[in-house]
């Protein structure tokens, strides 16, 4: 979670990597969602995103027990969804 040192950082990123040679029981690779604090590059929240589904519908419970309030939030342009 948030720490008290990255209450005042202004941005949340949204970044999703495959851990490169992490794999399940199965033999799938590890791919996690990370919610990053700019300038610190510290990791505020992170999820493991299952592999029957994508980043997407994992950015928001990440998100959620962040305090964002006053804070950009910037994710790639997969996250774009157009209802």
């Amino acid at each position: 979670m948030v720490s008290a040192a990255g209450a005042d950082c202004p941005e949340v990123v949204l970044d999703g990597k495959t851990v490169k040679g992490a794999k399940q029981a199965d033999g799938t690779q590890v791919h996690l969602l990370s919610a990053l604090l700019l300038p610190l590059g510290a990791v505020a929240n992170q999820e493991e995103v299952d592999g029957k589904t994508n980043e997407i519908p994992m950015a928001r419970p990440l998100l959620e027990p962040l305090p964002l309030e006053g804070k950009t939030v910037v994710a790639d342009a997969m996250h774009w969804i157009q209802r």
